[in-house]
């Protein structure tokens, strides 16, 4: 950091959120997927037999990410189309 290794502390914190990150980001995305594709089809639970594996997991990685539902607040007032 600045040119300097990490200490023993930073080194175990930089660990450990990229453990967490890692284990919060998977459970996220493989139940809100199997949540979303259980509803489609009106409920019964249709999935594009055509679709492609890789193009279903990029979309459910991006769609269910958990950074989405992560409280935020602003820091300053901000108007936006009159509101």
């Amino acid at each position: 950091m600045d040119g300097r290794p990490l200490i023993d502390d930073e080194l175990l914190v930089n660990c450990l959120s990229l453990l967490l990150g890692a284990v919060v980001t998977t459970a996220q995305t493989i139940s809100a997927t199997l949540v979303e594709l259980a509803g489609a089809g009106d409920g019964e639970g249709r999935c594009p037999h055509d679709a492609p594996l890789d193009g279903l997991v990029d979309e459910a990685l991006r769609w269910s990410s958990p950074v989405n539902h992560f409280m935020r607040r602003a820091r300053v007032d901000v108007e936006m189309h009159g509101r």
